[in-house]
């Protein structure tokens, strides 16, 4: 089609141009005006934002306004409006952002510097102008100046030599901003080194910490830096102690101090310099605080050269720190095994405990791991013991499980230590489904007199409770513990009841007869915080499970409870609906509620309960109960 041919379209997508363009210039006006006469923070916050949204639209004529306005407060909002635009809107206008920067009023130029700090592309064209601001008569600009600079990273190098001046700024802002530049745009030279390690004294906290940051992210490891950094750190915390010694502190300036962000910036730094920093990280993993355990992390991340200071701290720390410390030597790659052998000889138990802990964690089966693990299966020392169980139990045995171990594991679950038993039963719950000589051991600490322990094994009983793996050993151990005197062992033999049923809702097998668990089971619906788990166990075997029919009712219907329909429903199907039919008609309000649940759950099964929920669904005062039945009666009648 011509278009040309078609005068009177023509002249109608013009006008709809002509229009749109018209209604867009009259918002842009409306939100100039709105901007300029607006009163409060959050009006001019309002119209800046919907500036934000408008897009390419509304830079120009906020430009506009830069230029022409004698209104500085108004000029100043323009600016702080173009400083939240993206990169790209602004591009076409750097050089009228650029010419801005000559305004007299300091809130137009410093918000001109965030606008290009943005413009991160056009970095050498803006480069100059930022820093020539770095020398601003108002503070507040040459630290947005610097701040900017920072944000353009390596493009702005040039700005080091001011930069490095405006650290002596007597504004703690700018100095943070300079530093904070610096330390983005990583210089590598002597000058810039020295004057940052000047900062270490600030009398800023947050200027501290900001060139502790600096000197980790300029990544200079050499030997003054890394003296420097382990100065600043016991300054830092001698001045943390004295400050908390000084009662006339505010409160909330000592929680600050207490948790200085200088300790833990110099802590990353010498993180991040790395192996040249390893022996300060290993004195400052002395610290009882959390940067301490912060440096032994850091020392994990080294590597192969923080192996002789991490077996030493695991050797002089304890608790935790010494945890973490053989933690970290586990988990490197390749293990440090015959430091952690060595360990595992140490004098002290504790460093012995750890090492057995820690030899577990070894990636890759080292045969000589073993052997000390098993040896260490006779130690003194309880927690020695325990931990070696763990270890052994939880490697991976590519070619089986050594008989050495299985001798040893088996052993284990006969320790005199309650905690040894405990760690094996744990240790056996996967190993004894592929060793059938540690299934004894196992068994027998379901019968342990330590609750924990026996708790433990029963827990482990759930992999030899389908039909295709139970021996009447097992069933005779689930029996027993449905009957234990500890809640937690009857609730998880409960668990493995279930599971062993649960093949009966698929049509399969069950590892155990009503006959067998079903008594023990009722006995357990006496006991309020069993009730539903029982019946949900019992629930599984349907009509097989009728004789416990008249506890589930009596329970089900009781004032309070009510939540044993659904095992009601199945073992009780069309046997039940008779004593339905009478509690629908019940005068108590609780009971038709309950019983018309039950009807929905029961489904076809009560069709013959239709007239008395039909009664409900027309002449029963509580609307919410009518609805209910009114929904049961479309699940009896299907």
């Amino acid at each position: 089609m011509n278009i040309c041919r078609r005068p009177a379209l023509v002249a109608l997508v013009v006008l709809f141009i002509l229009t749109a363009c018209i209604a867009e210039a009259s918002q842009v006006d409306d939100l100039l005006r709105a901007l300029e006469t607006a009163r409060t923070p959050s009006d001019r916050e309002s119209a800046s934002t919907e500036f934000y949204y408008m897009g390419e639209q509304a830079v120009r004529p906020l430009v506009q306004v830069l230029k022409r306005s004698t209104n500085e407060r108004f000029r100043g909002d323009a600016a702080y409006t173009l400083a939240n635009m993206y990169e790209a809107l602004l591009l076409p206008v750097v050089d009228d952002l650029l010419m801005a920067t000559n305004d007299p009023h300091w809130r137009v130029r410093a918000n001109i510097v965030w606008a290009l700090a943005r413009l991160e592309s056009a970095g050498d064209r803006v480069a100059p102008t930022l820093i020539r601001l770095l020398g601003d008569s108002d503070s507040r600009v040459r630290s947005a100046a610097a701040a900017a600079l920072g944000a353009l990273g390596a493009s702005a190098e040039a700005a080091v030599p001011k930069l490095i001046e405006r650290l002596g700024d007597s504004d703690r802002d700018t100095r943070y901003a300079a530093v904070r530049a610096i330390g983005s745009i990583k210089p590598q030279t002597t000058e810039a080194v020295n004057a940052v390690i000047r900062l270490l004294d600030d009398k800023s906290m947050w200027v501290r910490a900001e060139a502790a940051t600096a000197l980790g992210n300029m990544g200079v490891a050499s030997a003054e830096v890394v003296q420097a950094l382990r100065t600043a750190f016991y300054t830092e915390r001698d001045r943390v102690k004295s400050y908390y010694m000084d009662e006339e502190i505010d409160p909330l300036y000592r929680f600050a101090i207490e948790h200085d962000a200088c300790l833990w910036a110099i802590v990353g730094a010498l993180g991040e310099l790395g192996e040249p920093a390893a022996a300060v990280l290993a004195e400052v993993a002395r610290d009882p605080e959390d940067y301490g355990r912060s440096a032994i992390y850091d020392l994990g991340d080294i590597g192969k050269p923080a192996v002789p200071y991490l077996v030493d701290l695991v050797r002089s720390l304890d608790g935790e720190a010494r945890q973490l410390a053989a933690t970290e030597l586990a988990s490197m790659y390749p293990p440090p095994v015959s430091e952690l052998v060595g360990l595992s000889e140490d004098p002290k138990p504790g460093v012995r405990a750890e090492a057995a802990r820690a030899l577990g964690a070894v990636r890759g089966l080292a045969p000589e791991v073993v052997e000390v693990l098993i040896e260490l299966l006779d130690d003194d020392y309880e927690e020695v013991r325990a931990n070696a169980v763990v270890s052994l139990g939880g490697m991976y045995y590519e070619n089986g499980v050594p008989d050495s171990v299985v001798e040893g594991l088996a052993k284990s679950a006969a320790d005199k230590s309650d905690l040894v038993r405990l760690r094996s039963a744990q240790s056996l719950a996967f190993l004894a489904q592929i060793v059938p000589a540690l299934q004894g051991p196992l068994f027998q600490l379901a019968r342990d007199p330590n609750t924990e322990v026996r708790y433990k094994a029963h827990e482990a009983l759930a992999g030899f409770a389908s039909p295709d793996r139970v021996t009447p050993e097992v069933v005779e151990l689930v029996v027993e513990g449905l009957s234990d005197p500890d809640r937690a062992v009857r609730q998880i033999s409960i668990r493995n009841a279930t599971v062993g049923a649960s093949h009966l809702v698929y049509g399969g097998e069950t590892a155990f007869d009503i006959s067998v668990v079903g008594p023990k089971l009722m006995a357990l619906l006496r006991d309020p915080l069993l009730v539903e788990e029982a019946a949900d166990a019992l629930a599984i075997y349907g009509h097989d499970a009728r004789p416990a029919l008249p506890t589930l009712w009596e329970l089900h219907f009781r004032p309070g409870e009510g939540k044993l329909g659904w095992a009601i429903a199945r073992i009780g199907g069309t046997a039940v609906v008779g004593r339905l039919r009478e509690a629908l008609k019940s005068s108590d309000r609780d009971v038709r509620y309950k019983a018309v649940e039950l009807a929905s759950l029961l489904g076809p099964d009560a069709k013959e309960a239709a007239p008395e929920l039909e009664s409900i669904r027309k002449n029963d005062s509580d609307f919410v109960l009518r609805l209910l039945a009114e929904s049961a009666l479309a699940m009896v009648q299907q």
